[in-house]
């Protein structure tokens, strides 16, 4: 619950005959006046039927206000509402920062839609550059330098096994919240937050509530949290009548009981309710709520609603599902179907630019009144008349009589002559000069014609501005060109786009050559493919050739001498000799007899040893004509009278 405000607004709020006034920030505009209405919704899940973990929750706003002075399409503005207090001032509260959509205009008023940053900033797919498994703080940290955004209450110490292929930054904080038992939403402030339900000390009395509470007579208790990992698996953990489902493919047992341990004493009785307004609220609050009976319900807030038209309501809602429930596992292939599904499935076509091969309109709806409206302001038809079968009227400026143009003279803005074979022009451009009739009988010269489109088998240009064509299937956009859908570099459907800045993207989600530069300026070269070629190799098995030759170079150059013991490394005042044995490893190859030595490191190479007495600094080295030296140096007998107090034994591998 927002704590922030002033003694004077916790008391007026609680008042009768309230006042509030709405605020729009955006850029270095402030607009105070001129709001109608201003809705907001929000709901801590999919929907209202139970309690959720794992859900990333985005905030909705719909306003109908004065059309203002500058545009707030496509922008993002800071909204508040504020209280007028007991002096007549006006104390504002954040509410959050949102993105306008296109609005819609009537006789001077907007109508919008806007939705909070979960929308806007976190529905692209997420590209990981990080090496898993890693901890889940490392994952929450690229998140935040990816999009731009700022988390609080992020989790740490968790590990995550897998990436986030396929799946948007709005699906993979959800994912990171279920893990954690929490729901993510954006706070006040544009701050992305992991929260979970707190009790708070604000109630709703009779006095403030309006006829509607509803409480169900049934408790909600979560006596299990089931999850779905994937298709076929799901895990389990509790086994209540109520409780809760998720999907997440990062879970595991062992941090679904620790899940269920936590949550499984939050029981309630479902409720909702509206009230006088109070915009402090905010999604995870549980407040107290008196019903009719005089019974007082704790209401944890999974639904928020807020409606401002001069005055606040605020209306609440907690729910639970009194049935076993069940997730269903989502993969990332289903999700991006379903995704360009919900796109494409609408009982309303609003697009900017479409291409319809074929459309089945019900001409019912098209009067004859509206056919006369239509040619009398195109301008085509002079007192057009409609009847049942024909147009009739005067052409504005031409008279056609029959199949033919009858004339010395025709005057046109643009003449096109379609010839035998095809197409060809003879046109005068400008009004000032007459060009000579064109050579080559299939060709346009680009000096005599001027036109919006041009249709012919073949086109020689020298330069070319086209923003917006198509051409052999590929899109020329201000950016640079894509084919298909492909249209920017985040984009992961089937295509190409290559960026004018120098990115570039080939592939979809799954196989993909992706050449581009994150927010910090540092450049990728990505490449996923389900098989590399190198030439004629195969990329897996150049790599694997390279590791076998990089380990048998390390065989063939690492050398290690070691002292083996009969009695260990440190003796004194034995009764009995100790043998100390020399073991030469030089790669794969064990050295124990000096024949083997010469072998591998030539005939000059030797076994040299040395010893220190107490209190010398310096080691002497022992002859190899020494009756103690065996093997050829490779043992060295040590004996009771060699020791005295301490002596320190050593040995060399001499090449030179």
């Amino acid at each position: 619950m927002y704590t922030k405000v002033s003694d004077n607004f916790g008391n007026r709020i609680m008042g009768d005959g309230r006042t509030f006034r709405a605020r729009i920030t955006c850029d270095d505009t402030v607009i105070e006046s001129g709001f109608v209405s201003v809705d907001m919704k929000c709901i801590a899940g999919t929907g209202t039927s139970t309690l959720e973990i794992g859900c990333a929750s985005s905030t909705q706003l719909d306003i109908t206000m004065i059309q203002p002075d500058i545009s707030l399409t496509g922008k993002e503005f800071l909204l508040e509402i504020g209280l007028m207090l007991d002096d007549d001032s006006i104390e504002y509260v954040k509410m959050g920062y949102f993105m306008a959509q296109k609005p819609t205009v009537d006789d001077g008023r907007i109508t919008f839609t806007a939705y909070d940053r979960m929308a806007y900033k976190m529905s692209g797919y997420y590209l990981s550059n990080l090496l898993y498994p890693c901890d889940i703080s490392e994952v929450c940290a690229e998140i935040e330098t990816l999009t731009g955004i700022r988390m609080k209450n992020a989790p740490s110490g968790i590990n995550i096994s897998k990436n986030f292929d396929g799946y948007t930054y709005r699906q993979a904080v959800g994912f990171i919240a279920g893990l954690t038992g929490k729901f993510a939403t954006f706070d006040r402030n544009g701050v992305l937050d992991f929260r979970w339900y707190t009790t708070t000390d604000y109630s709703v009395g009779l006095n403030r509530s309006f006829d509607d509470v509803v409480v169900q007579e049934n408790m909600f208790q979560v006596g299990y949290i089931s999850c779905a990992v994937d298709e076929n698996s799901t895990i389990k953990s509790g086994q209540g009548l109520t409780g809760i489902a998720t999907s997440n493919f990062l879970m595991t047992q062992e941090i679904l009981d620790g899940l269920y341990a936590k949550l499984k004493d939050m029981s309630y009785h479902p409720t909702t309710c509206s009230f006088a307004g109070d915009m402090r609220l905010e999604l995870g609050d549980i407040v107290q709520v008196l019903s009719r009976d005089g019974k007082a319900y704790p209401v944890p807030v999974m639904s928020l609603d807020f409606s401002y038209d001069g005055g606040l309501i605020t209306a609440i809602g907690s729910y639970g599902s009194t049935e076993l429930s069940e997730a269903t596992y989502v993969s990332p292939t289903e999700n991006y179907v379903q995704q360009v599904y919900r796109r494409l499935y609408a009982d309303k076509l609003d697009a900017k630019d479409a291409a319809i091969k074929y459309a089945q309109i019900d001409f019912a709806n098209i009067g004859k009144a509206a056919l006369e409206q239509f040619f009398a302001k195109s301008g085509l038809i002079e007192d057009v008349v409609v009847g049942d079968q024909k147009v009739t009227g005067t052409l504005v400026g031409v008279t056609i009589l029959g199949d033919s143009i009858k004339g010395g003279t025709v005057i046109a803005d643009k003449l096109v002559i379609k010839g035998e074979d095809g197409l060809y022009y003879k046109l005068n451009t400008d009004g000032n000069t007459v060009e000579k009739e064109q050579t080559d009988y299939n060709s346009l010269d680009g000096g005599v014609i001027r036109a919006k489109s041009i249709t012919a088998t073949k086109i020689a240009v020298d330069d070319l501005v086209a923003f917006g064509a198509t051409i052999g299937g590929w899109h020329i956009a201000d950016g640079g060109l894509y084919s298909g859908a492909k249209e920017s570099m985040s984009n992961t459907s089937r295509g190409t786009y290559l960026g004018s800045d120098g990115q570039i993207n080939i592939g979809d989600s799954d196989n993909f050559i992706m050449f581009y530069v994150d927010n910090k300026g540092e450049s990728h070269l990505a490449i996923s493919a389900d098989k590399f070629t190198l030439g004629k190799q195969n990329i897996e098995n150049v790599i694997s050739d390279i590791k076998q030759d990089v380990d048998n170079v390390r065989d063939e150059i690492t050398t290690l001498l070691r002292i083996e013991s009969s009695r260990g490394t440190v003796f004194k005042n034995n009764a009995v000799s100790t043998v100390l044995s020399v073991v030469i490893y030089h790669g794969k190859d064990r050295i124990t007899e000096i024949d083997k030595l010469h072998e591998v490191y030539g005939s000059s190479a030797y076994i040299q040893w040395k010893w220190q007495k107490l209190d010398e600094e310096e080691y002497g080295i022992i002859s190899s004509a020494d009756s103690r030296m065996g093997n050829d140096g490779f043992s060295f007998t040590l004996s009771p009278d060699d020791v005295d107090t301490k002596v320190t034994f050593m040995c060399e591998l001499i090449t030179d």
